[in-house]
């Protein structure tokens, strides 16, 4: 079966849905990766079919109006209609290399910012299977990642808060759509009809992490993180390899994706709070381009990236900004996690991380101080207990196949799709 997978964002989004592409090709089927052109390399060198989207995320982000989105942080009202301004300038690029994309699938997985392919999918009358690195799916039992409250607080105000997120996004999305759609859109209620439906969810995070609520539905299944496989070719450089053998293990600092006016100035911060301590820092550029200064000699040292499965182990903890995708790796790593979120879900992972006693607050970016991040970094290498904590769900996490989960849960689901066009013809 080909099946295409649809995963529209940054490295965040698109790695976890490239990792299902490559266990999807294993298991016998024949996966298409439909990504930002950004990432048409990283397809390649895993030999994973790419049908670009011809937008570059790391330029997006780095415009003014990308770094507005990426100042937005736990504010769900400033994320959307900042999004929305964002992907009116590319919708029709991105819905039309979609329905490209789409054209010979015989089934269809999309991200949020995916959700095109939901529709050209119904139009072709094939399964379509939305996926999420995130808990975003309708529970009374918690309150909505994008829109935090006490867990005291009513069942009924937590599921509230599900809705008012669905309804804010369908909003954003809605007329962005309906241009290049031939059915009618609804006005609201959207997302209420797909759970009604029964339509599959899968979410690519660990139950062993955020325990699955007890009112959730068999179509929405938790299947454990989509590990993102090392690029064969990538090798440390010397340099790298030379500093990680001189001393202690450093601290880790990078920020992945994220690129604003407020990156230099957390860099910043962080490298005089890691001197503080005393500790070496090794610092991953990422999608920023700053070109940091190196006069810091053998404490500190710095490069564009390098895989967090190879890194992690290596460092003693990470300074970063709360995506799923590092998160993720940091946990597995067995290693604490100072966050300091720019937007969207980073803050969830923050205080979830800080409410299980798995790192310290996270640090918003208006609290950002370098005794405040020098603290953060002392209680996450200084706490026996938090350490103890972290390397205990790094172990769980290390044993758990998500991405073959996630794999086993589509091949259900298409199983049951054939048996029923079977039955009904």
């Amino acid at each position: 079966m080909n099946i295409t997978v649809v995963a529209v964002g940054t490295r965040g989004d698109v790695e976890p849905h490239l990792a299902l592409c490559r266990e999807l090709a294993f298991a016998g089927y024949r996966p298409t990766l439909c990504a930002p052109a950004d990432f048409a390399g990283a397809a390649q060198a895993l030999r994973v079919p790419f049908h670009s989207i011809p937008v570059r995320f790391r330029h997006l982000i780095g415009t003014a109006e990308g770094g507005t989105l990426l100042a937005s942080e736990a504010n769900t009202w400033r994320l959307l209609r900042e999004l929305r301004v964002i992907a009116a300038k590319v919708a029709g690029e991105v819905s039309n290399a979609i329905r490209d994309a789409c054209e010979d699938a015989d089934a269809v997985c999309h991200s949020p910012l995916g959700l095109p392919a939901r529709f050209f999918a119904r139009e072709r009358g094939i399964p379509a299977i939305a996926t999420f690195m995130q808990p975003l799916g309708f529970t009374r039992e918690r309150s909505s990642p994008l829109f935090p409250l006490p867990t005291s607080m009513p069942r009924a105000i937590h599921g509230a808060t599900h809705v008012l997120v669905e309804e804010l996004f369908w909003l954003a999305a809605r007329s962005l759509m309906q241009r290049h759609l031939s059915e009618k859109l609804p006005r609201s209620g959207y997302f209420a009809g797909v759970r009604r439906s029964g339509s599959p969810l899968l979410f690519a995070y660990s139950p062993s992490l955020v325990p699955t609520p007890r009112d959730w539905t068999p179509a929405m299944r938790v299947t454990g993180y989509w590990t993102f496989p090392r690029d064969p070719s990538w090798r440390p450089p010397v340099g790298l390899l030379d500093f990680l053998a001189a001393g202690p293990p450093p601290v880790c600092i990078g920020f992945g994706s994220m690129n604003s006016p407020r990156i230099d100035a957390i860099f910043a911060a962080s490298l005089r709070a890691v001197a503080a301590t005393g500790r070496r820092a090794c610092v991953l550029t990422g999608w920023s381009g700053r070109s940091l200064p190196r006069d810091a000699g053998g404490d500190v040292y710095i490069l564009e990236s390098a895989p967090h499965e190879w890194l992690f182990p290596r460092v003693a903890s990470v300074i970063h900004h709360g995506g799923a995708g590092t998160t993720a790796a940091a946990l597995r790593a067995g290693i604490p996690s100072v966050i300091v979120p720019f937007f969207f879900d980073q803050s969830f992972w923050g205080r979830w991380l800080y409410e299980s006693g798995l790192g310290p607050a996270p640090i918003s970016f208006r609290g950002l101080s370098d005794d405040g991040l020098r603290r953060a970094i002392e209680t996450a290498e200084a706490s026996g207990a938090m350490r103890a904590r972290v390397r205990e769900l790094g172990r769980r996490l290390r044993l758990e196949d998500g991405t073959g989960t996630a794999v086993a849960a589509i091949g259900e689901i298409l199983h049951r799709r054939v048996g029923m066009a079977r039955k009904t013809g």
